[in-house]
């Protein structure tokens, strides 16, 4: 992943169910998803002041609703994987909260009251800033509000603020110019404009470009960050969208609708960043060791990953990237450089793969699955998943099912495990992921569809329950292959 791709998912009350498990599993999807910014929706703002969120009150006393006490510890749930920006948005549509916030900033008492209050929920939810959604009909009546809010919530937490428009340019354009003006510099970071509402990328990023004050904005195109709906775009039309925009980053509403299938949080990152990526579908790792880039359509050599000759590539939630190189030492890339690994080298090893808990699994050379014990920094013999199996690699589907390559009480299939690898309770069941094909490697992308090197070192996709050659990846002899996202 990028990191310098804005890669947001705006949660309607995330985490407000009364199902706790159901609150951890949503956390885990989402930290595992490669977003990188997760908006809390929303926070409304009664003719007192008093916050709401979801089902009930946000805030009671200088406290959290006893009913939203779990909310940091699933923030750290996030910031643990692949999120690393969490903000709270301010209103909606159809509701009077920035009305109230305008009535309460005109007079001083209520005002510092309400400032405070924003001030506690950042403390207590480690926030890193607020996000404006005001849809009104009289939107130059809150110009003055707007701004003043901006130039306060602007020292809270890191300090971030964005901006949620779908229409009125002149209006939310003009707060930026007053913002700069005030300040001397802009202290709103981006624009995170409603597609979905019928707002125009193109048209917005001109009309930055275009206005006659300045704004204290250096790139447009990565200040205007695009949003897409799950009710009326799909993974693929997300990057079909993107395509053909300059910008630097989207966003996806809403989390319930990635929440479920035939969606997950994963596959609307994945639409996300192959729309900004515009071309760059698959990672290789060729028969000599270099790794290279599908890239236009062809193979090219890619301008990372030098140094070290690799088994294959893996990456983990937040979007690292790790190695198992020729010569069985783990590396984790740090952006110039392989890093050892050496506490990770007593087992000699094949491969490497990562749950969607962050959870760090292996194959070694013996053909067993092993899994990392961060507190004995060992790996441990998952004794139940190696019973009656030989395993010469595994791989996690988007949703979490562990499958696996290798024999099966001397049948040569790839398997997927149907129950918790975690507590070995469950067993290997038959799957069509072999494909007719004797396989070297095999992935499922975000969209959970199969892809595979054969034992030439071609690339297949499975088609029904078979592989089908993909000749126009020819001229690259493969050992391993993988998406990039």
């Amino acid at each position: 992943m990028n990191d310098n791709y804005k890669v947001g998912l705006y949660g309607q009350s995330l985490f407000n169910s009364s199902d706790i498990k159901k609150n951890y599993r949503d956390a885990i999807l989402i930290a595992s998803s490669r977003f990188n910014i997760v908006f809390l929706f929303t926070v409304h703002v009664d003719e007192h002041g008093n916050f709401g969120y979801g089902r009930g009150p946000l805030l009671v006393g200088d406290q959290l609703n006893p009913e939203l006490k779990h909310l940091p510890s699933l923030l750290k749930v996030l910031r643990a994987g692949s999120v690393e920006t969490v903000l709270f948005s301010i209103g909606s549509a159809d509701a009077a909260d920035w009305s109230h916030i305008k009535d309460l900033c005109n007079d001083p008492t209520e005002k510092q009251n309400l400032l405070n209050r924003f001030a506690l929920l950042a403390r207590l939810l480690d926030l890193d800033g607020f996000d404006f959604d005001l849809e009104v009909s009289n939107y130059d009546e809150y110009t003055d509000t707007v701004v003043e809010l901006t130039n306060s919530l602007s020292k809270l937490g890191k300090g971030i603020i964005t901006y949620c428009p779908y229409q009125a340019s002149d209006f939310w354009i003009g707060c930026l110019a007053r913002v700069y003006e005030k300040n001397n510099t802009q202290l709103v970071r981006w624009l995170n404009l409603q597609i979905y509402g019928g707002a125009d990328a193109k048209q917005w990023i001109q009309d930055i470009r275009q206005y006659p004050k300045p704004l204290g904005i250096s790139d447009a195109d990565t200040f205007v960050v695009p949003g897409y709906s799950t009710q009326s775009s799909t993974p693929s039309e997300v990057t079909e969208a993107l395509s053909v925009l300059p910008v630097k980053g989207a966003f996806i509403w809403n989390a319930e609708g990635t929440l479920n299938a035939p969606h997950v949080p994963r596959m609307f990152a994945k639409g996300i960043n192959d729309g900004l990526n515009r071309g760059t579908t698959f990672l290789g790792i060729g028969t000599d060791g270099s790794v290279r880039r599908w890239f236009n359509g062809a193979w090219e050599e890619h301008a990372l990953f030098k140094g070290w000759t690799l088994k294959m590539l893996a990456i983990d939630n937040p979007g690292n990237y790790w190695c198992v190189s020729t010569q069985s030492n783990v590396g984790k890339w740090d952006g110039s450089n392989w890093i050892d690994q050496p506490k990770m080298d007593h087992w000699t090893l094949r491969m490497l793969a990562f749950d969607l808990e962050g959870n760090i699994w292996c194959v070694g050379t013996e053909n067993n699955i092993g899994k990392w014990d961060p507190n004995q920094e060992a790996w441990i013999d998952q004794k139940a998943l190696n019973q009656n199996a030989t395993i010469d690699s595994i791989a996690f589907g988007p949703d979490g099912t562990l499958y696996a390559l290798g024999t099966f009480m001397s049948t040569k299939a790839v398997r997927a495990w149907n129950g918790d690898p975690n507590s070995g309770k469950g067993g290997w069941s038959g799957t069509r992921l072999a494909g007719g094909w004797t396989l070297k490697a095999f992935f499922l992308d975000a969209d959970s569809q199969a892809w595979a090197v054969g034992i030439s070192g071609n690339v297949g996709k499975l088609v029904g329950d078979n592989y089908v050659d993909q000749p126009e990846f020819s001229g690259f002899t493969l050992n391993w292959l993988m998406s990039p996202i």
